[in-house]
């Protein structure tokens, strides 16, 4: 029996039991529907049986609401348990959105939608094993979750909006909770997408048998999404699992906490950070956590119809095979195809979406593969080029505990103890909480900020001349929680900076301070938000005065080479 055959989740569930991370997933079977209320009950249609129902209803269950059959649905990369049912007729409501300008811009829409329940077992965050039940009633742009009305976008009576209902109500249930670790009795009862190998053990798979290991990968990434991530804290400890691609940050947060229980460790309250320390992570339940930001790159990937482009009649085989040696694909591509549309199709080969920087391509003499194919490759009768695929994971991050005092420095890493610092730099830190204000240096830094519409032009100086007697250096101070550092000189740079909102049409504030100047987009990215828009969950960096124009570089210094008229930066959120 092929076991890739199975084209869903659900028949693979029919078919085999499955051990996720100690929760045992049993065959699934297909209970009885509801029981219609008895007489005493209020009176209320009969519903009819469904092709498929939840588990019997508890006492305390809120009481059901007579419409539509129960439906069983799945979001990839989760173990979450869902049963749906909606109205079958379309209702209408008419929102008036009065204009903040106006009279004459406010607007009236007319809204179609469609009366929705959802009964959800999360099976990670604060629910993790609780059945809630969400309401989608009365109001389209309100979900109605114990009593309690949460915002939410629109959802139309069409497939579509049935999928933004389902990620609403997931939005909700992993959201932000008052503290920010998760109980035990939470963490018991949460779940994850197995590995590989756990998923070849469930099967009784022999691994050693050609073809089991990659079928198992390919369950892997079938069911947990494309988005490989590994995770590190201190003690050399190192976990993976997988998240789908539209994975928020609050998903990532509770997936660690219940990687790490499951793993047999607890970690107290904390942080995530980019391996380098250039980000901190917020724990955001509508924000993705697939941000190009992170990367310090501009975003593009070439799609798979651009791949399949090409002209002439000269073909050639690309053999590819991952570290392992395993034959990941065989290809035959056009004479003029590019590394860049090479990995266009091994994206949807192998299920990871990943940007271009992430994936190298390797050549037989130990070189990366980039632009076109060489031309001795059609030196031979039958052009053929073999390449090994080396991946280089965007999603790498350090779980930093917030009480442990760890120095994350921008840029470099992270580190329990701060090193020395160089000579004619200076260190300013923050904390990583943002419960207190900055430490004593980033304070000092922030004061020294120009407010008010600059004038000149942007110039890059050392930091004994543009900022005198600076010399501070937080990075040793002894505090009880971890700082997030920067490190400014021997070289920086004054900047021009434009502090906005998405909904400002006025323009926002101007400043003018000193910034790094040997920096990525991301450290920058970060170093501004933290004086400038401390509350802000993720501030994005634009060209000044364009706030809908990101930018994204490796080096500031070689960015403003490349753009001399550069004035400054928007920091907008």
């Amino acid at each position: 029996l092929d076991p890739i055959a199975f084209r869903s989740r659900r028949a693979m569930c029919d078919t085999f039991g499955l051990c996720i991370r100690g929760v045992a997933v049993a065959p699934a079977h297909r209970p009885e529907p509801p029981e219609p209320r008895k007489d005493k009950d209020p009176v209320a249609p009969v519903v009819a049986p469904a092709a498929e129902a939840p588990p019997k209803a508890a006492s305390s269950r809120p009481p059901l609401v007579p419409y539509g059959p129960w439906q069983r649905v799945s979001t990839a990369g989760a173990v979450h348990t869902m049963f749906l049912r909606e109205d079958t007729e379309t209702s209408t409501t008419d929102i008036f959105i009065p204009s903040m300008w106006d009279e004459e811009y406010d607007e009236t829409h007319h809204v179609e939608w469609r009366k929705r329940e959802l009964r959800c077992t999360p099976a990670i965050g604060f629910y993790a094993g609780q059945e809630l039940l969400f309401v989608y009633d009365e109001h389209p742009e309100r979900v109605v979750l114990h009593g309690e009305q949460n915002p939410c976008d629109r959802c139309p009576p069409d497939l579509a909006g049935r999928q933004n209902f389902l990620r609403c109500c997931l939005q909700i249930a992993l959201g932000p909770r008052k503290t920010s670790t998760l109980p035990t009795e939470a963490l018991s009862k949460s779940a994850l997408v197995p590995r590989a190998a756990h998923i070849a053990q469930g099967f009784s798979w022999p691994l050693e048998v050609p073809g089991f290991a990659k079928a198992a990968w390919k369950v892997e990434t079938f069911l947990g999404g494309p988005l490989l991530v590994e995770l590190h804290s201190f003690g050399a400890l190192r976990l993976q699992f997988r998240l789908p691609q539209d994975a928020t940050f609050a998903e990532l947060y509770h997936s660690c906490e219940a990687a790490f229980y499951h793993h047999g460790c607890r970690l107290p309250e904390f942080v995530l950070c980019t391996m380098d320390g250039s980000a901190v992570l917020p724990r955001d339940a509508k924000r993705p956590m697939n941000q190009a930001a992170l990367r310090s790159v501009a975003e593009w990937q070439e799609t798979l119809e651009d791949a399949a482009a090409g002209v002439g009649h000269q073909r050639v085989q690309l053999i590819v095979h991952d570290i392992s040696g395993a034959l990941v694909a065989d290809l035959t591509m056009p004479g003029d195809t590019t590394a860049s549309k090479c990995k266009a199709k091994l994206r949807e080969i192998t299920w990871r979406h990943e940007p271009g920087e992430c994936m190298n391509l390797v050549l037989s003499d130990g070189t990366v593969w980039t632009g076109e194919v060489p031309s001795k490759v059609f030196e031979e009768p039958s052009p053929e080029l073999r390449l090994t695929l080396v991946w280089s994971s965007a999603f790498q991050f350090f779980a930093v505990p917030i009480g442990s005092g760890a120095k994350i420095i921008a840029g470099k890493g992270v580190l329990r103890t701060a090193p020395e610092r160089e000579s004619h730099v200076a260190r300013v830190g923050f904390e990583v909480s943002q419960k207190h204000g900055p430490c004593a240096g980033a304070s000092k830094l922030m004061k020294l900020h120009t407010r008010g519409h600059p004038s000149g032009s942007t110039g890059i100086g050392k930091l004994s001349e543009l900022l005198p007697g600076f010399e501070e250096d937080d990075a040793k101070e002894e505090t009880s929680t971890s700082l997030h550092i920067f490190e400014l000189g021997p070289e920086v740079v004054q900047l021009k900076i434009n502090v906005t909102s998405d909904g400002n049409q006025v323009g926002g504030s101007y400043y003018t301070t000193v910034a790094p100047l040997h920096v990525s987009s991301c450290v920058l990215r970060s170093f501004l938000s933290y004086q400038f828009l401390p509350g802000a969950k993720w501030p994005r960096l634009a060209v000044f005065r364009e706030k809908f124009c990101e930018v994204a570089f490796k080096e500031l210094k070689t960015y403003l080479q490349e753009n001399p008229h550069l004035e400054g930066f928007t920091l907008t959120h």
